[in-house]
């Protein structure tokens, strides 16, 4: 991904670190047995904005040792990704 001048979370990161990993990516089945596992070990993280429950979260970085992980329901994340074609039912579109 390339970066673009902003007031941005990834433009900050990009000027403090400069070239290297600012994000990943997982999926689970069950988000929010997830949520539950961070907030018993007292983890920092969000719940995506915007996006149902139980579909989305971002693992704040102090936990992950200063990387960025989102959390995805399996499938959902093709849906806003910019291919909802390969989002599997309920989150593709009808075909």
């Amino acid at each position: 991904m390339t970066t673009y001048e902003g007031s941005g979370a990834m433009d900050r990161f990009y000027r403090k670190r400069g070239d290297s990993l600012y994000m990943c990516y997982i999926e689970t089945d069950d988000v929010f047995a997830m949520q539950a596992r961070l907030e018993a070990n007292h983890l920092r993280y969000s719940p995506g904005e915007g996006r149902p429950d139980g579909t989305n979260l971002f693992i704040h970085p102090q936990a992950l040792f200063g990387m960025l992980m989102g959390v995805s329901k399996t499938m959902y994340g093709w849906a806003w990704s910019g291919h909802p074609e390969l989002a599997g039912a309920p989150w593709g579109p009808a075909t």
